[in-house]
Order: structure tokens, then sequence, then C-alpha cells
């Protein structure tokens, strides 16, 4: 009874908008007789946003503690993440309500001294593996490996100095610099939008198969 109740708020739901969307604004002397509910369902939706972040960090507090109660290998993180976590909250909480230097201090330590930093080590991390990944894709094997290995070479030169001192006698338009703006502006941003179209196509069928409800049934098939 309960899965039913979920997929008949779902459903209801994505119905709501989908039909506020499409319906016109104003039907014959009526105006659109969904379009009034829009703010108060948006604002029960940040409400129940809300409950979901703190259902999501109890969840999160729970399993952890269950690592350690348990032992499970890497349960020493989770100690580190309580610690952290109630740290980072007596931080903010004390910078918030009570501004003494010692609280701003605390503060200053934990979030823009060690988290920031922390933020960038992973990034600086993802950065790398991808890095590590385009030079991977980049042996020429294939037709196609050529192409891109050319086109970065020239996208590469025709952003720095080099690439006009090599080609700055040639016509303008042979030029490394215009060859690079031209790939960048015309190749890449029509592969650009193709990709972002797919993935928009994409989202709509997900989308849809979340509001019928047929993810969860492909799951439990």
């Amino acid at each position: 009874m309960r899965g039913f109740i979920i997929k008949l708020l779902t459903f209801l739901a994505g119905l709501f908008y989908f039909l506020e969307f499409i319906l016109p604004a104003k039907i014959g002397r009526y105006n659109n007789p969904l379009t009034p509910y829009i703010q108060p369902v948006g604002e029960f939706l940040i409400v129940f946003w809300g409950f979901s972040i703190g259902v999501g960090a109890l969840s999160l507090m729970v399993s952890h503690y269950r690592k350690i109660k348990l032992k499970r290998p890497g349960w020493a993180y989770s100690i580190v993440f309580f610690i952290s976590m109630i740290a980072m909250m007596i931080a903010v909480y004390l910078n918030s309500t009570h501004p003494t230097p010692k609280a701003r201090f605390m503060y200053e330590l934990l979030f823009t001294h060690m988290y920031m930093p922390l933020g960038a080590t992973i990034f600086s991390l993802l950065a790398l593996f991808m890095a590590s990944a385009a030079y991977r894709g980049m042996k020429i094997r294939t037709l196609e490996g050529a192409v891109m290995v050319l086109s970065a070479i020239i996208v590469m030169l025709g952003q720095v100095p080099i690439g006009l001192w090599l080609t700055h006698r040639l016509p303008a338009k042979a030029q490394l610099p215009r060859i690079s703006a031209w790939i960048l502006n015309v190749a890449n941003t029509a592969a650009y939008r193709a990709v972002i179209f797919g993935i928009a196509v994409g989202a709509i069928a997900m989308a849809i198969r979340v509001w019928l409800s047929l993810e969860k049934e492909m799951e439990v098939k």
C-alpha cells in the first residue's frame, strides 16, 4: 500500500506541473486553474526538500555509526566523519550567534583553511584523471583518433603566441589562431550542442520513467 501511495503522489505531482505548463494561460474566459497553485506547491517542495536533506544526513550518520559499531573496513574514517561534522556544526553555530574572534578563527580554520583546500585537492585529482584519460585517448589508432589529435594540437597552438608566430606569414584564414577559433566556435559548438540535445532527450526519458514509477519496477524485475 505504501508503494502504491508513493507512486500515486509522484504521478499526481508530475501531472500537475505537466498540465500547468502545456495548458494555455487563458482558456476562453477562464485563466489556467493550476497557475495560482504554482507558488504554494513550490514552497511546499522547498520545505519537503529541507526534510529530505535532514533524512539524508540522519541516514548517513546511522550508516557510519553501524560501520564503527561492527568495526567494518575503514571504520576509522567514520570516526573522522563524526568529529568533522560536530566540529563544523559548532564552528558555524558560534560564528553565527556569537561572532567573537575565537569563533571566527575556528570557522576560518575549519572552512577556509581545511575544507576549501580539500575541495581543491579533489578537483585537482579529477583534472589529473581527465588529463590521463585524454592522453590515453589521443593515441592515433584510428582515423577518428588522428582527427582528434590534430584538432587538439591546432587548438592548443592557436591559444598561445607561438601558434601565431609559426603561421604569421600565411594568409589570415590559414593562420593557427583563426583555425583554432573556427574549431572552437563552429565544429566544437555544433558537437557540444548535439551532446546537450542527446542529454536533454535522455533526461526527458528518465523523468518520464520516474514520473510513471517505471524505474522502480525495472529494479524489482
